[in-house]
């Protein structure tokens, strides 16, 4: 595709590449030189206050890792099943009494150990 240089530097990305790239009016673009080639690529542009406390969480986590405390999984399927049993463990201690041992009820037909239920 050929575009043309205009007055202030100034040039128009054709259709089919915005579309193609979603992109639209206001979008940051950074534009690097390199052997003699323009390259345009789309960025997103975060607060540094943002970017800081992002480097600082990644930081925390790290640490925990090397601890220990921090659980590491091998797929993330495997961690999909750690969240969803997380979701269960908090969704039952939220529950009222008489629910959780209508859960433990219930699961006695399935043979399963019920003594954590009550």
């Amino acid at each position: 595709m050929i575009t043309e240089l205009r007055k202030k530097s100034q040039i128009t990305i054709p259709r089919e590449l915005v579309s193609k790239l979603g992109l639209r009016e206001g979008d940051k673009l950074e534009i690097i030189e390199k052997d003699g080639v323009i390259q345009i690529m789309p960025v997103v542009v975060y607060p540094k206050k943002y970017l800081d406390e992002l480097k600082e969480e990644i930081t925390d986590i790290k640490t925990k890792i090397k601890s220990g405390d921090q659980p590491v999984f091998d797929n993330v399927d495997d961690l999909f099943k750690q969240l969803d049993s997380e979701d269960i463990v908090q969704q039952r201690q939220n529950e009222p009494t008489e629910h959780r041992k209508l859960h433990c009820c219930q699961r006695r037909d399935f043979s399963i150990n019920t003594r954590a239920c009550s």
